[in-house]
């Protein structure tokens, strides 16, 4: 493999090289060069993203754009997070690393200005960008030094899913943490507690939305009828009885937790791997 070097020197004092500009234009020669690349005239070419953005870090083995998938990359990039796997076809073996990049769709970011690269010299991440190389960090940093298990991120998903399936309280969840982390190691990476995990995992946008119910399921204090405090069907109350010296918002009888839909399809478009089914 040629040096490629050039991919990671885009600016100099605020502008392009001309050397990146034509290795740029080279690029975009080869994979034109390539039969299986192209489609009705055209390639998966990111002329403009290239131009404005650069190149994602460590794409130096071009698996999307017709070089033969490289086991062990060149890194020259910037970054150590091998970066030519996620834009190759084949599925990664580490589940939790397929999780950020679904969630995250990194496959588009490639194609379109919504991300930009991350880590490029004389550039900042944008918050976006930032949000998905954390959490492929952490997909990827062992649970403390020397372990080969789990991750930070794998025990997070996996402890969360714990208390959703055994119906675990939050407080019967912390003392768990608490008694795992004295378990182990003190360079552990485990999360605090359960306000921690959800924060953790909140990049990946898949929350939950909260609405205020009638105690007998009648209706829902939604629209119209979120300032409503009685039920219109039964009259039950929409709040707990409170001490009226008590200080505080008052509490809801009962709630719904509302998973949106949009962002779960938007979840699986974005993956490659579901994508194709999808559509």
């Amino acid at each position: 493999m040629d040096d490629r070097s050039w991919m990671y020197r885009r600016l100099m004092d605020g502008r392009l090289r001309l050397e990146y500009i034509t290795s740029v234009r080279r690029f975009i020669n080869f994979a034109f060069s390539i039969d299986k690349n192209i489609s009705g005239g055209k390639i998966r070419c990111v002329c403009k993203h290239l131009l404005t953005k650069g190149f994602i870090p460590c794409y130096e083995n071009w698996t999307v754009h017709g070089e033969p998938y490289v086991t062990e990359p060149i890194l020259a990039g910037p970054s150590s997070i091998g970066m030519s796997h996620v834009m190759n076809d084949v599925y990664l073996e580490n589940p939790y690393r397929n999780l950020v990049i679904d969630a995250m769709g990194v496959g588009d970011a490639f194609y379109n200005d919504n991300v930009s690269s991350p880590m490029v010299a004389g550039e900042i991440p944008n918050p976006e960008a930032t949000k998905f190389f954390n959490l492929l960090k952490a997909a990827e940093e062992p649970l403390w030094d020397g372990c080969t298990k789990q991750s930070k991120l794998s025990a997070c998903v996996q402890l969360l899913n714990m208390k959703s399936t055994f119906n675990l309280t939050q407080n019967a969840f912390n003392n768990f943490i608490d008694f795992t982390k004295s378990c182990m190691p003190n360079d552990e990476n485990l999360v605090s507690n359960f306000y921690d995990a959800k924060k953790f995992m909140r990049p990946l946008g898949l929350g939950y939305e909260k609405f205020d119910v009638c105690p007998t399921y009648c209706m829902l204090y939604y629209g119209a009828d979120a300032m409503k405090t009685n039920c219109d069907f039964c009259g039950s109350s929409r709040y707990k009885p409170r001490n009226p010296t008590s200080k505080g918002s008052n509490k809801a009888e009962k709630q719904l937790r509302y998973f949106p839909l949009t962002p779960r399809l938007q979840r699986l478009f974005m993956s490659p791997y579901h994508a194709k089914d999808m559509t």
